[in-house]
């Protein structure tokens, strides 16, 4: 049975905490004078309204949450907290329709950090910061979405992930529950950190404040029409690469490292997957980008921080990567399907996967060349459950089929074939920016269809959530008693 008491609380603490987090870009706009405060004043206090509406009535409600309350819970979290965080940015002195402030909201809560804004030179700082502190919340929210909440429904693989969770962490955290607490804080002092080296290496307080919230959320919003690039910084774009890195990992394997030492990062099977791709297709895209730098070093920089950007879904762009050539669209395609590692801020598929995935047909051909031996995959040092695997080749299928339905779409609604397949691929991986001229590194959302951005909306619902997480609500079994 569904306890929806339950539910509405957590739902209600929720919106009073969005509220509270409103009054943040208030008092900023307060500070330099800009009427943008009452909208933010006015906001808070319908969504604190409403939190205390929901959770007031319902404050009885105990227990632990099942895994159907949870496959119910999470997908109404991502829907509601945008609702609600689109008030201020709708009601603001940017007068956008509500379809592009909705837009702008959710792709902030999911740091896909695709935008409808341009001359943000010249936004309100209110909203400015306001995009950043979404990111820096949807930021936190998946990871604990993805160490704590996303293994227990044993959504495309993620079982496994919850033993390798629970036994990182056993003799680090006497309570499971403390997990949450424990990565809100090295979340907190990442973000404290990026920025402090963003101020000393040339950003303004406020410019440091804005990106190392969107840094460490490998969200990818700025405070500028172009982006980091802005800066023209490369203290700062190594800053950048540093923390989208970091932010790229596990939260759980940080911890583990920062108690257990460096041999904790060595064991971590994504962590080595992750770093093998970047430096593998790097090293190729700087062979192939030796005619678009004057030196070397500019070469390896701005073509390593596009790779990491790309590929961890951040978004931040220095340089114009459609100049690369055609030939290498797909290229950038695959990477940013391909995300960092669960239980970090990036989207995607997951390294996990892609290393499961690797393994099972691995074994597979080698029972096919050697019918009688027995060959197991593994992950790390442990054999892989069969039903681990059958759920990754599963969620793989089911994300490539998806990924066509919604390029067919975006083709639908007249957008040429790399437009349309970036789009999507943009979309399931929340990373932002696309390839091509329309949605490319030197272009935003603004201008696209009203169609295009609902669509693309819904992609980043089901991407960010992970696919079967939004799938199973609409089986009829899963209501049934």
């Amino acid at each position: 049975m569904i306890d929806y008491k339950q539910i509405f609380y957590i739902l209600g603490l929720l919106l009073i905490l969005m509220g509270l987090a409103m009054l943040v870009p208030a008092i900023v706009d307060i500070i330099y004078n800009n009427k943008d405060w009452e909208v933010f004043v006015l906001s808070s206090a319908i969504a604190i309204f409403l939190g205390g509406l929901m959770s007031i009535p319902t404050r009885e409600a105990g227990g632990n949450l099942n895994k159907k309350e949870l496959l119910i819970l999470i997908p109404l979290a991502w829907i509601m907290m945008p609702s609600i965080a689109t008030l201020p940015i709708y009601t603001s002195e940017l007068e956008l329709s509500f379809t592009d402030a909705y837009f702008e909201s959710f792709s902030g809560m999911t740091t896909t950090g695709a935008t409808v804004l341009s001359n943000l030179d010249n936004a309100p700082p209110g909203i400015l910061l306001w995009r950043s502190i979404l990111q820096w919340m949807g930021g936190i929210g998946i990871v604990i979405m993805a160490s704590g909440l996303l293994p227990i429904t044993q959504v495309g693989g993620m079982q496994l992930l919850q033993l390798e969770f629970d036994s990182r962490m056993e003799k680090i955290l006497p309570r499971t529950a403390q997990l949450s607490l424990v990565i809100v804080l090295l979340y907190s002092t990442m973000t404290l950190v990026c920025a402090f080296l963003y101020f000393i290496f040339g950003m303004s307080g406020f410019d440091a404040i804005n990106h190392a919230m969107t840094t460490v959320a490998t969200g990818g919003y700025s405070t500028h029409d172009s982006s980091i690039g802005y800066f023209n910084n490369n203290k700062i774009l190594i800053t950048a690469i540093i923390f989208m890195i970091i932010s790229s990992f596990s939260f759980v394997m940080i911890i583990t490292t920062l108690r257990g030492g460096i041999g904790e990062f060595f064991r971590d099977v994504q962590a080595k997957w992750l770093i093998t791709i970047l430096v593998l297709v790097t090293t190729y895209m700087v062979y192939n980008n030796t005619d678009f730098f004057d030196n070397i070093y500019d070469n390896i920089l701005h073509t390593t921080f596009t790779i990491i950007s790309l590929m961890t879904g951040t978004g931040y762009t220095t340089f114009n990567y459609n100049l690369w050539g055609t030939i290498t669209a797909p290229l950038l395609v695959l990477i940013m399907i391909m995300g960092g590692s669960a239980g970090s801020t990036t989207c995607g598929i997951k390294m996990f996967r892609l290393k499961i995935m690797f393994e099972t047909i691995h074994s597979y051909l080698k029972n096919l060349v050697h019918p009688n031996g027995v060959f197991l995959p593994y992950y790390g040092k442990k054999s892989i459950n069969q039903d681990v695997s059958i759920s990754v080749i599963g969620y793989l299928v089911v994300f490539l089929f998806t990924l066509f339905i919604f390029t067919i779409i975006f083709s639908a609604l007249g957008y040429d074939i790399i437009t349309a397949l970036s789009a999507a691929s943009s979309a399931l991986s929340c990373v932002g920016p696309g390839v091509g001229e329309i949605i490319g590194p030197n272009s935003n959302y603004g201008d696209v269809s009203t169609a295009f951005k609902w669509v693309f909306t819904v992609g980043m619902l089901i991407g960010r959530l992970e696919i079967f997480t939004v799938l199973v609500l609409l089986s009829p079994s899963f209501w049934n008693k």
